[in-house]
């Protein structure tokens, strides 16, 4: 996994330094590097949000997950807020079915564009950012149930929002590139707690190769994983490796999309309810419908 994390770093540095086709039609005037549908990006529209929809079958039953979330800046585009609110039908083989509300959660980066130079004065679009998440653990007065059990193994990455309890989440965020070809790096250390006073430390990676080739669409190609430092998270393993493929659609101020995740490893496996969620090599799907505003000043 590291050697081949190593080889897709350096297929996409060379990428970035080729020269960008006269045909791609997306500028740097206005761009900003797209959100993956796994991982943060260090800049934003001043205005975006929507549902994210979740669909998956696991070992047990299957689950709909309606996942709200929202991001906004200030005019000079420095400062990023996030919100999100996770809600999911889950319908287990055995059992009800049942509704799931999750944990709100809030985040709040800073962000920095600048040029990355290289040799020869070349240089390259590039944003960084750092910041924080913290949930409101509202899960710990109504409990997990099966919407949960059978929702949550879609969202590792947004252990914020998803998981049992309450969550503070350090994080950073890198990208470099042009809209024909740019990476994104995601890496937080999440600390979380469960309602008995359980705790666990937390190491969140992900990275992100995309391509933007027109105003209209950017697709990308996600890598990431959530593993334990510490505690027990994770009943019976120490993490969790995933992948997915999404794209994006830009209609004006709407944007539509959808991605096909891929888990790598058996992570968990939990019974609640009848509802058993084992975090095994089953593809899910993400639909998001929404909407963005973009700032008046270039990237």
């Amino acid at each position: 996994m590291a050697r081949a994390s190593r080889i897709v770093l350096a297929f996409g540095l060379v990428a970035c330094l080729l020269p960008e086709p006269a045909s791609a039609r997306v500028t740097l005037q206005g761009w900003y590097f797209p959100l993956p549908f796994t991982l943060q990006s260090p800049n934003s529209p001043h205005r975006w949000g929507g549902v994210d929809f979740g669909i998956s079958t696991a070992s047990a039953g299957d689950a709909v997950a309606f996942d709200l979330v929202s991001m906004l800046t200030d005019r000079t585009n420095l400062f990023i807020i996030d919100m999100e609110l996770p809600m999911a039908v889950g319908v287990p083989d055995a059992g009800a079915d049942k509704f799931y509300m999750g944990n709100p959660a809030l985040g709040f980066r800073a962000n920095w564009d600048f040029e990355f130079p290289f040799s020869g004065g070349y240089k390259l679009p590039a944003s960084w950012a750092v910041g924080a998440e913290v949930s409101v653990p509202l899960n710990m007065l109504w409990g997990y149930n099966a919407g949960a059990v059978l929702a949550a193994p879609m969202y590792p990455h947004d252990i914020t929002a998803w998981a049992k309890g309450f969550v503070f989440r350090p994080e950073a965020q890198l990208a470099l590139g042009k809209p024909i070809f740019f990476f994104e790096l995601d890496f937080s250390m999440p600390n979380w707690v469960s309602k008995k006073g359980d705790y666990s430390f937390l190491i969140n990676w992900a990275l992100a190769l995309g391509s933007q080739p027109d105003d209209l669409v950017s697709i990308t190609l996600e890598l990431g994983g959530l593993h334990e430092a510490s505690g027990d998270f994770f009943p019976g393993s120490s993490g969790a490796v995933w992948g997915a493929l999404g794209a994006r659609f830009y209609i004006g101020q709407f944007v539509t999309g959808l991605v096909i995740r891929l888990p790598f490893t058996k992570a968990y496996s939990v019974d609640v309810n009848g509802a058993r969620a084992t975090y095994d090599p089953k593809v899910s799907f993400g639909i998001f419908v929404g909407y963005e505003q973009r700032h008046d000043t270039a990237f």
